[in-house]
């Protein structure tokens, strides 16, 4: 059995109650100023662009199979939507969530 002072140090580790951030002040700035070229399919983005042609059907093929009622996804550094517009015009409703203001504002503003 180990002894107690060793188990509060062990569980202390485990259960850290301090909160930090993974995000970068820097590459947010970076994307930021990005915004205005997510939506361009065939701009400086276009090799990320042409990857939904792959990840997309992907993504709509694995949520049906295990599909509830609803279809719902969260983009998690959604950008400019790069990801998110194609899911929405798959037939899902998405939310995007980024630390990039700008991005999100745009994306906000665009049409879909």
């Amino acid at each position: 059995m180990l002894p107690l002072r060793t188990l509060q140090k062990l569980s202390s580790r485990f259960h850290s109650t301090i909160a930090t951030s993974s995000i970068d002040a820097r590459e947010v700035a970076k994307f930021g100023d990005l915004s205005g070229e997510w939506a361009d399919e065939l701009g400086s983005f276009h090799a990320l662009h042409s990857l939904n042609r792959i990840r997309v059907p992907w993504i709509v093929d694995n949520v049906k199979q295990g599909e509830k009622t609803s279809k719902r996804l969260v983009d998690v550094g959604s950008g400019g939507g790069l990801l998110s517009i194609p899911l929405a015009r798959s037939g899902f409703d998405v939310t995007g969530i980024d630390a990039t203001k700008q991005a999100v504002r745009i994306l906000e503003e665009s049409e879909l």
